[in-house]
C-alpha cells in the first residue's frame, strides 16, 4: 500500500498522517517526507536534482514496501513554477512508471484564510492570494494525476479526526 497526502503548508498533512499511521499499523508503512529540493552540488541544476530526486521516489515506490508520504510529486507542478522557474508538469511522466495499484492520493485542503492564520513563518507564503493559487494548483495536479484511487477532502471546519475518518473510509473502501 501505497498512501501518498499533498497539500498546502499547515493544512493538517501530519496530523492525518499519524492517524493513518495509528490505523495501519499493522502494514509498517515506511514514512517518508519529501521537502523542499536544494542544490547539493551547485555543478547539477536544480531541474535535474529535481527530476533525479522524483525518478528515484517512483523506483522506490515500486518496490514490497509499504509507504506513507507526506507531500511526493505534486508539490512540484505547484511549486516549481512559480519558485524554481521551470515546468513541474514533467511528474505525470514519472508518475507512469508507478506499476503498483494500492496507491492511493489524497489532497487536503482548507480555506486559505485560515491557512494564512496558520502560519508559523516556514512557509513559502502567508498571502491569502499565494494560498489559494496553491489550492487551485493542486487541484488541477491532482486532476491531472493518473493514479485512480484519489480524493480532495476539505478539512474546512472538519476536526483532525474527522479528516482522518474520511481518509481512512476511502482507503478501506478501495482495498
Amino acid at each position: 500500500m501505497i498512501i501518498i497526502i499533498e497539500g498546502p503548508d499547515r493544512v493538517g498533512k501530519d496530523s492525518l498522517i499519524r492517524n493513518l499511521n495509528n490505523r495501519f499499523y499493522r502494514e509498517n508503512l515506511v514514512n517518508i517526507h519529501y521537502s523542499a529540493i536544494h542544490p547539493y552540488d551547485k555543478k547539477m541544476p536544480i531541474r535535474e536534482l529535481s527530476e533525479n530526486i522524483n525518478r528515484t521516489m517512483f523506483n522506490l515506490l515500486n518496490t514490497n514496501f509499504n509507504f506513507i508520504l507526506n507531500r511526493a510529486h505534486l508539490g512540484e507542478m505547484v511549486y516549481a513554477p512559480k519558485y524554481r522557474n521551470y515546468p513541474g508538469d514533467y511528474v505525470f511522466e514519472l508518475e507512469k512508471n508507478l506499476k503498483r495499484t494500492d496507491v492511493f492520493l489524497i489532497l487536503l485542503t482548507d480555506s486559505p484564510e485560515t491557512l494564512a492564520k496558520r502560519d508559523d513563518g516556514k512557509s513559502i507564503s502567508n498571502k491569502v492570494q499565494d494560498i489559494e493559487n496553491e489550492i487551485e494548483l493542486f487541484r488541477k495536479a491532482l486532476k491531472l494525476s493518473g493514479i485512480k484511487n484519489k480524493l480532495e477532502i476539505s478539512c474546512c471546519g472538519k476536526t483532525k479526526d474527522q479528516v482522518a475518518s474520511e481518509a481512512i473510509n476511502f482507503i478501506e473502501n478501495k482495498v
